[in-house]
């Protein structure tokens, strides 16, 4: 319900488009499309390959990145299940490198807001960690340190329809 409305309200009609200040990404073409967003790759002009690093951008790219997201103040995430642990330090490494705080250990995110939406007991990242995975002697954490998640735990896309609603959960 309140992706939706966060999602509704920040829509635009004919293509994907970011509205001034506000980033829309998710990991999937599909997803990405029904929040008229980006994919997370296509946005931060990163490879969707494993190879390559967030801070292998050529100077050109970076600087094109920074003159069309300069002006922004909050990103949504949809379907954070499946994003994964790495993924997820590699969009931290890649706003840091464009917003030119890398060099700065306390800031995160470019210091960009960010929401995270989704079902983390839906699916996971394909042949990778979850994005809550913490390996071992990891001091701190990006999901467990910098979020703090709200669980809803009315389910509002069967409504009041309880036959539907048992029919999905079966």
């Amino acid at each position: 319900m309140l992706t939706d409305f966060c999602i509704s309200e920040s829509a635009v009609r004919n293509r994907p488009r970011r509205r001034k200040g506000l980033l829309k990404m998710a990991l999937t073409g599909k997803a990405a499309l029904n929040i008229l967003g980006w994919t997370i790759h296509s946005a931060l002009g990163m490879r969707p390959d494993n190879t390559s690093t967030p801070n292998s951008a050529p100077s050109f790219k970076m600087h094109s990145l920074r003159d069309r997201l300069g002006d922004l103040i909050l990103i949504i995430i949809d379907e954070i299940s499946l994003v994964s642990h790495s993924l997820f330090q590699k969009i931290n490494k890649r706003l840091n490198e464009i917003f030119e705080t890398a060099d700065k250990t306390d800031v995160y995110f470019g210091n960009i807001s960010v929401l995270l939406f989704g079902d983390l007991a839906q699916c996971e990242p394909v042949a990778a960690k979850q994005i809550f995975w913490a390996p071992t002697g990891e001091t701190f954490s990006l999901w467990s340190d910098l979020f703090k998640p709200i669980n809803f735990n009315i389910n509002m896309r069967q409504g009041e329809d309880r036959t539907f609603l048992t029919f999905c959960v079966e």
